[in-house]
Parts: structure tokens; C-alpha cells; sequence
């Protein structure tokens, strides 16, 4: 599905992190609409190579991706 397609079927599934992430995106060919991880994050900004451990709750305190069953990469593959 096109991403502008996605916005509009899932809008209210998705963050507002992710509703301007995901028009980085050509296609989005996975989404958890279930997934809460980071629905009710406020002022989330994308993930950059300077951020600390927490990167926007995204990474441990080592840096390390936090990952969990049913989260999505790059909105094509699930975990």
C-alpha cells in the first residue's frame, strides 16, 4: 500500500511520529495496527546517530534496539 493510502485507512492507529515517518517510505508493506509501543510518546522526533541510549525510547541503555513480537522495520518487515 502507498503511504498517503495508509494515512488515510489507518490514521488513528498510528503516531504522529509515525504518520510523518511513514511518508519517507514508497510503500508500506507491513503495520501492526495493534502495536501501543509508541502511540502515546509526545514531541517524538526521528531517531539520528547523535541521540543517547534512549533515542526516543526506540534503544536500551546500551543502544541496543528495543524489540518486542509484532514490531514492524521500516514498515516492511515484522519482527
Amino acid at each position: 500500500m502507498v503511504p498517503r493510502d495508509c494515512l488515510i485507512h489507518m490514521l488513528k492507529n498510528l503516531s504522529e511520529y509515525e504518520r510523518a515517518e511513514i511518508l519517507d517510505y514508497d510503500m508500506v508493506y507491513y503495520l501492526n495496527p495493534k502495536d501501543e509501543k509508541h502511540r502515546n510518546v509526545s514531541n517524538m522526533r526521528p531517531p539520528t546517530t547523535t541521540d543517547g541510549p534512549e533515542n526516543n525510547g526506540f534503544d536500551n541503555d546500551r543502544s541496543e534496539y528495543i524489540c518486542e513480537a509484532k514490531d514492524q522495520v521500516a514498515y516492511r518487515y515484522e519482527v
